[in-house]
This record gives structure tokens, C-alpha cells and sequence, in this order.
């Protein structure tokens, strides 16, 4: 195996473990798209993960649920409604389905397993948002590896 093959392989298995997407060059990129909202899970039993929409439509996973990476998301501004579409193929973990949220956590309101798309009513008072059993709360920043 030549040096240059080598160094390919290499740079492909680091891709997957980056948090970053990739080019075919290795070089790692950055989306241009501004972040439009950071919902973040602290640190305690797992570490910190974040959920990072962007303003172009794309949603990137941070510190954890990598696999779901690929997602995207859009807002109704009149019904407050946030549709998700995850990434990738590992089943999607939906708890528990809520007509209504109760107090300042939003929970999922729908879920369509053939679109992969989970449903959450969000407000400008919502403070955390339940995703796969786990509470993000509203940030400024992702503070995730």
C-alpha cells in the first residue's frame, strides 16, 4: 500500500468521528449558515450534546446521536410548529407523543416513521425541548466537544 493510500483510508476513518463535515480533499468545513438555536443536554451520566439548527435549514448533532447527523428542520412562524427529519438509519427513540405541552418543555407532538420526522410546538417561552428521553435546555452556544 502506497503512503498516499494509506493517508486516505486514515483520513476517512477520522471523518467518521468528526463532528465536522468533510471534503473529498480531507479538509474539514464549517456551514456558512448561521445558528439560528442551540438546545443542549449537560453533562451528568453522558456527556454534553447538543442540537444546532441552522439557519439554512440543516441540524447538526454535537456530542452525541452522531448517527442522526443529516438532519434537517423547519418552523411554521404561525402554528409554532418545528418539524425535524433525522438523518441517517438507526431507529428513531420517540418516548412518548403529546397533543399538548405542558409548561415550558416541549415534548414531541407527532412523530411519521416513514419521513423520520418528529413534531415539536415551539414557542418563544420554551425553555427545554425532550428528544430521545433526554432534556436540551435553550442556549446561546453549543459547549459540546
Amino acid at each position: 500500500m502506497s503512503l498516499r493510500t494509506g493517508l486516505s483510508i486514515l483520513a476517512i476513518a477520522v471523518a467518521g468521528c468528526s463532528s465536522q463535515p468533510i471534503t473529498p480533499s480531507g479538509q474539514a468545513t464549517r456551514s456558512e449558515a448561521e445558528v439560528a438555536v442551540v438546545w443542549e443536554y449537560p453533562a451528568s451520566a453522558f456527556p454534553t450534546i447538543c442540537m444546532i439548527f441552522k439557519s439554512d435549514g440543516t441540524l447538526h448533532f454535537r456530542g452525541g446521536f452522531l448517527f442522526f447527523n443529516g438532519a434537517s428542520w423547519k418552523k411554521d412562524r404561525e402554528s409554532l410548529i418545528t418539524s425535524i427529519v433525522l438523518g441517517g438509519s438507526t431507529p428513531v427513540p420517540i418516548d412518548t407523543i403529546e397533543e399538548k405541552n405542558s409548561g415550558k418543555t416541549a415534548a414531541p407532538t407527532a412523530y411519521d416513521p416513514a419521513t423520520r420526522t418528529i413534531r415539536y410546538r415551539i414557542g418563544p417561552s420554551t425553555e427545554s425541548l425532550q428528544f430521545a428521553g433526554f432534556v436540551f435546555d435553550r442556549k446561546a452556544q453549543c459547549s459540546a466537544a
